[in-house]
């Protein structure tokens, strides 16, 4: 795994990769997460929130569409602070962090929007990056810490 600064966040080439965003937003020691239906790895187990980034789109805007699109909740660009990219050979994940009132998330899809507290985030419900992607993103979203770029190899 190599992990690198990166500063320029839009200006990170797709090179063809299918690219996803994902976003966390917290209010105090809890968040907002998805229950996952699909795909099959990640059947009943939390996620964060986000989906696809749609051609010319980029993961910036996507973001600020999937949420809304998912949880109902209206949310800007300067709302969300990218922390992450995991990188795979043909995929690359864009992550999100903000703030806001979760009891305004509502669960517009047919999977369901949960708000937990951090402390209840395990490897046994989550999809395994989790426990170390959220207290990475509360940690770099409240210190204004530079966006990584990490690249996992197989």
């Amino acid at each position: 795994m190599v992990v690198e600064p990166q500063l320029d966040y839009e200006a990170i080439a797709t090179n063809g990769k299918t690219n996803y965003v994902a976003g966390f937003l917290f209010e105090g020691d809890r968040v907002a997460l998805v229950r996952k239906k699909r795909p099959a790895w990640q059947k009943n187990r939390y996620n964060g929130i986000g989906g696809h980034v749609e051609p010319g789109e980029s993961p910036l805007s996507a973001m600020v569409r999937e949420f809304y699109e998912e949880t109902g909740y209206r949310t800007v660009s300067t709302q969300w602070w990218p922390f992450c990219v995991l990188s795979g050979e043909d995929w690359s994940v864009h992550f999100f962090s903000s703030y806001g009132r979760l009891s305004e998330l509502k669960t517009t899809t047919d999977e369901e929007i949960v708000v937990l507290p951090i402390s209840e985030i395990t490897i046994e419900n989550s999809i395994p990056n989790l426990t170390w992607l959220i207290p990475m993103s509360k940690s770099i979203f409240i210190e204004r810490a530079h966006t990584f770029r990490v690249q996992e190899e197989y």
